[in-house]
């Protein structure tokens, strides 16, 4: 899905001068091709800076150029980057914008459905109570204190162990300790809740709600953005690159 082909074949008229530009038309073509796909990405941050509230820049940056136009193959792809280290590819949670409908599991989720802490066919959703950084968004290290509380992290590095717990600070904040269960007799929804430990007691309060499959409506045109782009872009940028290759070919 999320690649976006933007080939020469889209311009008749400048065909008619890849005969005598020669190699120039193919160098002029490869050079157009590479400036508007980097126009596409930079129209797609656009996007989504209108579309989401305070899009992080692992975000923004998560729409790149998957493959650059070159002399054999004329033609060059922008798409979501569908890998990220200890973290969920941006691809996870922007391909339901595009699309609508659910999504698939984040790594977060994966970690709780694998140490069975996450009942089958549920998913993960923060709740108000939960922390939040300037972009809106959940922190990530409270992703990792709860999947290593809970012993749901793949990496057994970082699966708490009783004597680190007992190490643990009873500083309400960072002394906070991560469950899952449904406190108060099982009057409270299931989920992931915080005890935090005070001089005289303890209170609780919801972080992440666990939830039927989430449903998504179609908020990020992706394909429309591209489309207008390469429309609106591609003619100039390959006769200004024909002109170029033309005004610095060795005859």
């Amino acid at each position: 899905m999320d690649k976006v082909n933007a080939q020469v074949k889209a311009l008749p008229l400048l065909q008619t001068l890849e005969g005598k530009a020669g190699k120039q038309f193919v160098y002029a073509a490869r050079s157009a091709l590479n400036i508007v796909a980097q126009t596409i990405v930079l129209a797609q941050q656009r996007e989504m800076r209108d579309v989401f509230d305070r899009p992080t820049t692992w975000t923004l940056n998560s729409v790149s150029i998957m493959q650059r136009a070159t002399s054999a193959q004329p033609s060059a792809q922008v798409g979501f980057r569908q890998f990220a280290y200890k973290g969920t590819p941006a691809a996870t949670y922007l391909q339901p914008q595009v699309f609508g409908g659910s999504r698939g599991y984040t790594r977060f989720e994966q970690m709780l459905a694998l140490s069975a802490a996450l009942p089958n066919g549920d998913y993960v959703m923060p709740t108000n109570a939960n922390v939040r950084d300037a972009f809106g968004n959940v922190p990530r290290g409270i992703y990792s204190s709860v999947a290593s509380q809970i012993r749901a992290s793949r990496d057994s590095a970082q699966n708490e162990t009783a004597r680190s717990k007992r190490r643990k600070p009873r500083d309400p904040i960072k002394g906070v300790r991560y469950f899952v269960g449904k406190p108060a007799g099982g009057r409270f929804a299931l989920g992931i809740w915080a005890r935090y430990t005070f001089g005289h007691g303890s209170a609780i309060r919801p972080v992440f709600a666990f939830s039927a499959t989430p449903h998504y409506e179609e908020r990020y045109p992706f394909y429309d953005v591209a489309e207008q782009t390469v429309d609106a872009t591609l003619e100039p940028a390959m006769q200004q690159a024909l002109m170029m290759a033309l005004a610095t070919a060795r005859w």
